[in-house]
């Protein structure tokens, strides 16, 4: 007989007492990995935004470079800028 009375319900103190050992038990494994994980995330977050920066930099380098027209003035090569300038 497990000493409990007919129809009651619920958890002995040592049920308890290991319920609660084992959760802290996990925790304690658990945590460090959390800890990790988010260093690790921002630290490829942080390189995605590089690499994000470095595309757009690239992207406008390249818009100004197909800007630049080349031309022939008095026998000399000048470059010049096609479209109209913008004020900033």
């Amino acid at each position: 007989m497990s000493g409990r009375r007919d129809g009651e319900r619920g958890l002995t103190l040592i049920e308890v007492i290991i319920v609660t050992t084992i959760t802290a038990l996990l925790g304690v494994l658990i945590l460090p990995l959390l800890t990790q994980g988010a260093q690790n995330s921002k630290a490829v977050s942080d390189h995605a935004l590089d690499v994000l920066d470095e595309v757009r930099a690239e992207r406008e380098f390249r818009t100004l470079v197909r800007a630049v027209t080349r031309r022939e003035r008095d026998g000399q090569a000048e470059l010049t800028l096609a479209g109209k300038l913008r004020a900033s």
